[in-house]
């Protein structure tokens, strides 16, 4: 976390800002293990390859440790600056929030395709400008606007916001990753009737959100007499 503060004349000022980041947000330990053996081959009912055809591994090897390729990162600053001018008195308040994680929640299906495993973001940022005006020695007439935006979204990180070429052969061929949909159309590896992703192919679906509020309250006081 960073801190600063300072004061010049009638204007003060104070920030704060921290960072947080997880190589595993879930924080969970899995003890690791191992399935599958060269005697005794897994192969794909709908395709009928083998593991060791597809990945060119005859097992299935989990690591002991934390969930891999979950990693977070969140960035949250806060800040305040006010001017003392007489009868007057301005305040700026504003506070911004952003998370990013990888949605790594079922990491032995996607033990394979690691690098298009869903993302998503979140940002929230509040803006507050506020004015009070000291037109008597009885009387306060304060002004204040609140300018609230948040938004959220899902992607792939291989593409993003295009998510026209989610399913793109070519493009997907232009990142280095190949292209496993098969003839049956199906792009998971079965075994056992358990899905695995195999590598290249699409997991996340594109989705969107954003919502702005705006408030405008206003107060006079005059004593215990409030009027809105």
């Amino acid at each position: 976390m960073v801190l600063a503060e300072g004061k010049r004349d009638k204007f003060r000022f104070f920030a704060a800002a921290e960072r947080q980041g997880f190589a595993d947000h879930y924080r969970k330990f899995w003890n690791g293990f191992r399935f599958g053996n060269p005697a005794d081959p897994l192969v794909d009912p709908r395709s009928g390859k083998t593991l060791e055809e597809i990945i060119g591994e005859d097992e299935i090897v989990i690591r002991p440790g934390n969930i891999p390729n979950a990693d977070a990162s969140r960035y949250i600053v806060n800040s305040i600056i006010t001017a003392d001018l007489g009868n007057f008195n301005l305040q700026a308040i504003g506070l911004f929030n952003r998370l990013r994680q990888s949605q790594n929640d079922t990491p032995i299906q996607y033990l394979y395709n690691p690098q298009r495993i869903p993302e998503s973001k979140q940002t929230a940022g509040l803006l507050s400008l506020q004015m009070d005006y000291q037109i008597q020695k009885n009387f306060l007439a304060h002004l204040q606007v609140d300018l609230l935006r948040s938004n959220s979204k899902t992607y792939d990180p291989l593409f993003e916001d295009d998510f026209l070429l989610y399913r793109d052969s070519l493009a997907v061929a232009g990142k280095g990753l190949p292209w496993v949909q098969n003839e049956f159309g199906y792009s998971d590896l079965f075994y056992f009737n358990f899905p695995f992703s195999p590598n290249g192919a699409s997991i996340s679906n594109y989705s969107k959100t954003q919502e702005t509020i705006e408030v405008f309250p206003a107060m006079c006081r005059n004593g215990s007499e409030n009027m809105k």
